[in-house]
């Protein structure tokens, strides 16, 4: 009874921590902290380049643990499959929503990165589950005689 009520709150705590960051990522790609405030605009040519791999990986590393997030939700494959579509739909949502606030095109490669970054996370999340099951299952299974 104690370990469901266990699993209970770190479900929980999972839920608070995906949707507190699901608003953060949300709010902060809808800021005015956009790519074009953070220097892609440089004059220097090798700080533009930085800034643009910086851009990147944030995609990767933002969608990516959102991924890693709603997958310690999900026990089910059809589940993740679920779950990554969410996540790519939400940073495609957040892409299409920014030319109308900040009046810049659609940027294809953000929605690229961001679904770069669901997959790997849900791909992550769905092998240390596996490893972890399989550990699970062979500490309950009964010794050879």
């Amino acid at each position: 009874m104690e370990q469901s009520g266990k699993s209970a709150r770190v479900r929980f705590f999972v839920w608070l921590l995906l949707i507190g960051w699901g608003l953060t990522v949300t709010t902060v790609s809808l800021s005015s902290l956009s790519r074009y405030k953070l220097g892609l605009r440089s004059p220097v040519p090798s700080a533009q380049r930085s800034a643009h791999h910086n851009h990147r990986l944030a995609h990767f590393a933002a969608f990516g643990s959102l991924s890693v997030l709603l997958g310690l939700l999900t026990r089910r494959p059809s589940s993740r499959i679920v779950s990554v579509v969410a996540v790519i739909a939400l940073g495609a949502a957040i892409e299409v929503a920014q030319p109308w606030i900040y009046v810049i095109p659609v940027e294809t490669a953000d929605i690229r990165d961001d679904s770069y970054g669901a997959v790997a996370g849900t791909l992550c999340i769905a092998g240390l589950m596996a490893i972890v099951l399989r550990k699970e299952s062979k500490s309950k299974d009964p010794p050879y005689s």
